[in-house]
């Protein structure tokens, strides 16, 4: 539905949950799993796969964090940015 994607796993951070973004409608991918990506890194180009992408050619983007084991929990992305709430870098 989502179309070409790259997850990345941030891994654990000091209160034991764990960070994840997503990243949906890619026309490619510049990244293959298990490798290790950095920050400004192109991991992807912008398109319009999947069946909701509408032929827009747009990015999905999503911050999900664990909450125990198993439950993912979508997070407003504005909370993580590297210089602050509201602060894109």
């Amino acid at each position: 539905m989502y179309g070409n994607r790259v997850v990345i796993d941030h891994g654990v951070d000091a209160t034991g949950r764990r960070t994840r973004t997503v990243y949906m409608h890619l026309d490619s991918r510049r990244v293959q799993p298990g490798m290790q990506v950095a920050r400004g890194q192109q991991i992807g180009t912008m398109g319009r796969t999947g069946i909701l992408a509408a032929a827009i050619s747009h990015l999905h983007f999503e911050v999900h964090r664990t909450r125990g084991r198993r439950i993912v929990a979508p997070q407003d992305p504005h909370l993580f940015w590297a210089d602050g709430f509201g602060r894109v870098n």
